[in-house]
């Protein structure tokens, strides 16, 4: 008589990078901030960026670059034909008695009575 025999195995293989995230994400603030300046001090490419000017830069944009005349154009300029009208209309105007595709796929799972 033969015998026939399945296994299933599920395993989970983290690269490095993951490792390091994980890592990271468990780290309290002050060793986070401890193991940022030991980063910084071995690495001479980092540099501790100034958080408050990069900010304020951001926020402290020159509006008269901005020219408003240019936004506030001629309205005709993006209004629809009047026979693009009709049909943009006819989009937005729904059959609301009749269930969408998704309610009547909903209702029939329902009817199949599927459970899991």
């Amino acid at each position: 008589m033969s015998k026939i025999n399945q296994r299933l195995e599920q395993g989970q293989k983290l690269n490095p990078k993951q490792i390091i995230e994980a890592n990271l994400m468990q780290m309290n603030l002050a060793t986070l901030e401890k193991r940022i300046l030991e980063e910084i001090e071995s690495n001479p490419v980092l540099d501790i960026a100034d958080d408050e000017q990069d900010y304020n830069d951001e926020d402290n944009t020159d509006d008269s670059d901005f020219n408003w005349e240019d936004l506030i154009s001629n309205p005709e300029d993006y209004s629809m034909p009047s026979s693009s009208r009709l049909e943009a209309k006819e989009d937005y105007e729904r059959d609301y008695s009749k269930p969408t595709l998704v309610e009547d796929f909903m209702v029939q799972l329902n009817d199949l009575n599927i459970n899991e």
